[in-house]
């Protein structure tokens, strides 16, 4: 019965400020995919990010781990317009194909690419687009070619501490 919430970029924790709005409730994606799967189109959902308790936002760097991203969550109040999304089934269509950076109790960590912080599997899914996940050769990618790629990629860009899940 709670709301899991992604916290983008801009998030602020203070209900009632502009960038509070900054985040996407899981309801809210489900909504999105009700919707794609109605149009039959086909969905992949990667989430690049962890599960993770009430602390802080700022990246935190722990040598040799890399560095974490943790985000404390004030629910809306009644007054917010996206407090009365409707209940949202759990099954999801089989047009949807979903990857996420872990476990949901691990804590991902980021890594450093040409300077900035980014998470593993965000590069090693861009890499698949690029055609690094073509298995066969035949120009098409597949959900085995992507996951294989990925759990690869991944484990290797942060030293074994993730392994993404389908």
């Amino acid at each position: 019965g709670k709301d899991e919430v992604f916290q983008l970029g801009g998030f602020v924790n203070q209900p009632g400020h502009p960038d509070f709005r900054e985040r996407i409730l899981d309801d809210e994606i489900a909504l999105w995919i009700k919707e794609a799967a109605a149009k039959g189109l086909t969905v992949i959902l990667v989430i690049d990010s962890c599960h993770s308790g009430d602390t802080f936002r700022s990246i935190v760097r722990r040598a040799p781990e890399g560095s974490y991203r943790f985000g404390g969550y004030t629910p809306p109040s009644k007054e917010d317009p996206w407090a009365d999304l409707p209940a949202i089934e759990e099954s999801v269509p089989d047009s949807v194909f979903f990857y996420s950076a872990g476990k949901e109790s691990e804590k991902i960590p980021e890594i450093v690419h040409k300077g900035r912080y980014h998470g593993a599997l965000s590069l090693a899914f861009i890499e698949a687009l690029e055609g690094f996940a073509d298995d066969d050769g035949n120009g098409t990618l597949s959900h085995g070619g992507l996951l294989t790629h990925l759990r690869t990629r991944v484990w290797n860009m942060n030293a074994s501490l993730q392994t993404p899940e389908a």
